[in-house]
């Protein structure tokens, strides 16, 4: 026989995952009302604060993933590539030229500038 999960044990449990969250969220937004409020450089410091703390959490990721087995590792190579694809589609539905697109229209551009120096310097074009 297999035990059969408690729907109300999840459903209590998701409460209290989300009243936790917006406790965390509302704690949050009261120090940054407060920082304004006491406007004495405190937010930023907490903002440098945040920033060294997210490095020194991807530093641990990356060091973590030098550590995994190939196949995890593979798996976490995957899932970042996913990642970018995804970034990069939404980027590209918001009409912001890829890489590519820019080297291509750097690349014309230099080639328009050389022709007009050249028109230019034959006097086939006036200022």
């Amino acid at each position: 026989m297999s035990k059969q999960k408690d729907p109300q044990t999840d459903l209590q449990i998701a409460q209290m995952v989300k009243h936790s969250a917006h406790q965390i969220w509302l704690a949050g937004l009261g120090a940054f009302v407060k920082t304004q409020q006491e406007n004495n450089g405190l937010f930023e410091e907490l903002v440098a604060e945040g920033e060294a703390a997210e490095k020194r959490c991807r530093e641990e990721r990356q060091n973590c993933a030098q550590h995994l087995p190939p196949k995890p590792q593979a798996a976490w190579s995957r899932m970042e590539n996913s990642f970018e694809e995804r970034v990069a589609q939404a980027v590209n539905r918001l009409g912001v030229p890829s890489r590519k697109e820019l080297q291509n229209l750097t690349e014309q551009v230099d080639t328009l500038a050389k022709h007009l120096q050249q028109l230019q310097v034959a006097g086939q074009l006036r200022n």
